[in-house]
């Protein structure tokens, strides 16, 4: 029997399926990621119901074989999970993989529109919380001037995806991005994502007055920072992470804040400001606040 993506399958559900039929189990997945979701919570907690037999097979040291390779990141995006997976390289056939525009023609080296392939944009503006959610609709505004501008520069709506830890601002996002591209943008919270990836991908972290412990777990961030294969932007206060209850959130601030800027420039990717540029002509760059981008095409 084989089982996908095991580390999110609970214990009670794999023994179940041990028949004397079985000859042989190989189990397939990542104990660095997100744990299998549990009904209750505390239960889970209390009773180690969320460790699932993959982990629990890591853990007591079992033998195991880990993949060596990855084929779907840029570098640019990889650099930011590798210090989880201190084996894992880049496999050669990522070398010179171009992103495919609506046109059918390919990107080249960047993402058109952007200057960055990855950047941490950087803002205060306060979260709204109802009874059932988090939501934040500045933030959700930015998202859909990022999702219009990567549109609007010859970017395929079907390859971009938004992710969000909340559904109160899934549904904020929805409400604003439905018409976009014919509703093809792909918006999905970080934990129903997991095992997906796509061309590009916007992460709004949506809380700015102080991150709780559902948003600075490190398996839920691993799993947002590597669903990209291109391009990867991530809205938020980093402020509101960067400090020594979330030490794997502060070692991405410190790749963020060294050099990775095209061409082997040493530039900043975060700030308060979104480095944009013309897709036909990328030295025409400025960068932009929160509010309307200036009007680029690719046509």
């Amino acid at each position: 029997m084989i089982v996908e993506e095991a580390a999110e399958i609970l214990e009670a559900q794999i023994i179940s399926c041990l028949t004397p039929n079985i000859q042989q189990l190989i189990l397939l997945g990542d104990d660095r990621q997100l744990r299998p979701a549990v009904n209750n919570p505390q239960l889970g907690r209390m009773c180690s119901i969320d460790v699932s037999l993959f982990e629990r097979m890591e853990n007591n040291e079992l033998r195991s074989q880990p993949l060596c390779f990855q084929r779907r990141m840029t570098k640019e995006i990889s650099e930011f999970v590798k210090p989880f997976y201190p084996r894992l390289e880049d496999h050669p056939s990522l070398e010179g993989r171009q992103l495919v525009l609506a046109s059918g023609e390919k990107a080249g080296d960047a993402i058109p529109g952007m200057v960055h392939r990855v950047f941490f944009w950087h803002h205060t503006r306060s979260e709204t919380r109802d009874d059932l959610s988090t939501s934040n609709p500045t933030e959700a505004q930015m998202c859909t001037d990022i999702v219009n501008h990567l549109v609007g520069c010859g970017v395929k709506p079907e390859s971009i995806t938004v992710l969000t830890p909340y559904r109160g601002q899934l549904v904020e996002l929805r409400r604003r991005l439905s018409r976009v591209g014919g509703g093809s943008v792909m918006l999905q919270t970080v934990d129903k994502y997991q095992g997906d990836e796509n061309d590009i991908v916007v992460i709004s972290l949506v809380r700015t007055r102080g991150q709780t412990k559902f948003v600075r777990r490190r398996d839920r961030m691993i799993v947002a920072l590597s669903r990209a294969r291109f391009g990867m932007f991530i809205l938020g206060n980093r402020f509101a992470l960067d400090s020594e209850l979330s030490p794997h959130w502060s070692g991405t601030f410190a790749l963020l804040d060294g050099p990775g800027g095209p061409s082997g420039q040493e530039n900043s990717r975060i700030g308060p400001a979104l480095p944009i540029c013309c897709p036909r002509h990328p030295d025409s760059r400025q960068s932009v606040q929160i509010g309307p981008f200036p009007m680029y095409s690719a046509f």
